[in-house]
């Protein structure tokens, strides 16, 4: 008999966490090409000039010396949902490396 998968906890699925996903650590990875050097979080305008109403944040990521130094990395959340649930675990990971405060 196979082992069932923990069900998913609420949120948006880009973002849930699922009791198998196990603490990673990174260091000394070949994997990790550059750290990040720049984090800008804007938001997005459908018409040029930034004219009418945002429909989207995007969070863009620019990495520092090496292979992807000519890069920039975005997403985009595009919902209220997706904003909410990347914070929330912004924040879960943020209270498990340094703490409740």
């Amino acid at each position: 008999m196979e082992k069932k998968k923990p069900p998913r906890q609420v949120g948006h699925p880009a973002f849930e966490y699922r009791e198998e996903d196990k603490p990673i650590n990174y260091a000394g990875d070949d994997r990790i090409l550059a750290l990040c050097e720049g984090l800008d979080v804007v938001e997005w305008h459908p018409l040029p000039n930034a004219e009418g109403k945002a429909t989207q944040v995007h969070i863009i990521i620019t990495p520092g010396a090496g292979p992807l130094d000519e890069f920039k990395f975005l997403v985009r959340l595009k919902s209220k949902a997706a904003c909410d649930a990347f914070i929330e675990t912004l924040q879960r990971h943020r209270d498990s490396v340094f703490g409740v405060s």
